[in-house]
């Protein structure tokens, strides 16, 4: 096979069962990869001019390949994930057809390699207002299955930006009242401690004064005296979101923890002091809080935090646990 082959029929089919047979890719894979290949040959042969069945290999550049992914984007509607299968699929077949042909190994280099793989749009954290963060903490106190375990909960999401991860596996130990912070993640890679405000120190003190002596050491526990499971955490809030106005699908554990960072960035946080806060490996991240604060800022916004920080203002007003929770 010389470096001027022809991309044909069987070409793609022997690369077809080189993936079933040498990579072990499913049939379905393999049948993905195949049609992609295929509809890559068809859309350069239109651009060229010519039958596809006499496209070289050499014929193909990096710019073919761009302008294939711009077109999958732009006029058939493809989304980053099917787009990057698409160049994986590209990069996966000229990888094969140079390693078969030892003239191409030597004069041909794989074009898919020079495109870049197709970013996801940026993701803007869409944070609750003030007013929606305090209906929620209300309806937490009020309509809450546990109340003073949700509520407490809560106030870990809004006020210090916990990931359910490190409200699930917060510790007894972990909780420091008198100082007024807790240590999130305290086994892992994001280890740090998070100041308390009052309220969230008082709701914390609430639960755990009222929360029964069990032999497990996790704070956040089921009725059955077990460290509380994600799905009770899920119902718990949806619960309480329920007995708001605001839509079901508007409020979810990570957008409580953008509305954290949010606050704190319109309170005066660096994205330094932000990405300490949050844990974060990357600066990007804490500088879109930053720019959400500032693009977002009105009158009136750090009033509106003080007084999601006391939303509670008669600690005693907590509904009695349902039975079942």
């Amino acid at each position: 096979m010389s470096a001027d082959f022809v991309i044909d029929k069987e070409c793609i089919e022997g690369y077809m069962r080189y993936l079933c047979s040498e990579k072990e890719l499913s049939p379905r894979t393999t049948i993905h990869y195949g049609h992609d290949v295929t509809m890559f040959m068809r859309y350069v042969a239109k651009q060229l001019g010519t039958n596809r069945r006499q496209i070289r290999i050499n014929d193909i550049t990096p710019s073919h390949i761009q302008a294939f992914l711009d077109y999958l984007q732009e006029e058939r509607g493809n989304n980053c994930r099917s787009t990057k299968r698409r160049l994986a699929a590209l990069r996966s077949f000229f990888d094969y057809a140079i390693d078969t042909s030892p003239a191409a190994r030597d004069s041909f280099r794989n074009p898919a390699l020079a495109v870049l793989t197709p970013a996801p749009p940026e993701s803007i954290p869409q944070p609750l207002t003030a007013e929606e963060a305090i209906s929620l903490l209300r309806a937490a106190r009020a309509h809450g299955p546990n109340p003073k375990r949700d509520y407490a909960i809560i106030r870990l999401f809004l006020h210090c930006g916990a990931r359910l991860s490190e409200v699930l596996q917060l510790d007894i130990a972990d909780v420091n009242l008198d100082e007024r912070y807790v240590r999130l993640d305290a086994s892992g890679k994001r280890d740090r401690l998070v100041p308390l405000s009052e309220e969230t120190t008082h709701a914390l003190r609430d639960y755990l004064l009222a929360r029964p002596h069990v032999s497990t050491t996790r704070v956040f526990i089921n009725r059955s005296g077990k460290p509380i499971s994600k799905g009770a955490i899920y119902h718990a809030l949806a619960k309480c979101v329920a007995a708001t106005r605001l839509p079901p699908k508007r409020v979810t554990v990570g957008r409580l923890r953008h509305t954290c960072f949010t606050l704190l960035a319109k309170a005066g946080l660096t994205a330094e002091d932000l990405q300490a806060v949050a844990g974060l490996r990357d600066k990007k991240t804490p500088r879109t809080y930053v720019r959400l604060a500032l693009e977002h800022s009105e009158p009136g916004d750090l009033s509106r935090a003080s007084a999601m920080d006391a939303a509670s203002d008669n600690r005693a007003t907590y509904r009695g646990s349902d039975p079942d929770e």
